[in-house]
């Protein structure tokens, strides 16, 4: 199972782990006017950078096998991405604080293969967030490059 830990603070880092194994992190720096860039490492090696402002995700670097493109990310709560020829969409739920069940949905080509819960609520130490992949199709390439693509997107979130 995977999770993301995500600190309460606004100057700390987001940790994202499979079985209690890290497998990102991602350092994040807040500027004025809602904006936010995130450096993405893999284990110690810096993999993307990515900014997140109110509307708009720009990807400025990435060293992946991969190349990921941001189709659109001008609408509150849904993104849509491009990895070769695989299309990628993160629907959120607006309401996720009256129905917590559903914090988010990941499709791969218009079929949900995952959806994001809260894990546990807020308390000092954060929030936690659980991606469960539901597509029998799943590789670890497309877990990876999804949960890698839900962080851009998520790389904003200030409890």
């Amino acid at each position: 199972m995977i999770y993301i830990k995500v600190p309460i603070s606004n100057i700390g880092s987001i940790s994202v782990y499979e079985d209690d194994e890290l497998l990102f992190r991602i350092n994040r720096n807040f500027y004025f006017g809602f904006k936010v860039t995130g450096e993405f490492f893999e284990k110690d090696e810096k993999i993307a950078v990515v900014t997140n402002s109110f509307l708009s995700i720009k990807i400025l670097f990435q060293d992946l096998e991969s190349t990921i493109k941001v189709l659109s990310s001008n609408y509150l709560f849904y993104s849509k991405f491009k990895v070769g020829e695989n299309e990628i969409k993160i629907i959120d739920n607006p309401l996720y604080f009256i129905y917590p069940k559903i914090y988010s949905k990941i499709l791969w080509n218009n079929k949900l293969i995952a959806n994001v819960s809260l894990k546990k609520l807020i308390d000092m130490g954060g929030a936690e967030l659980q991606v469960k992949f539901i597509s029998e199709n799943c590789n670890r390439n497309i877990k990876y490059i999804t949960v890698l693509i839900y962080l851009m997107t998520c790389i904003n979130i200030n409890i």
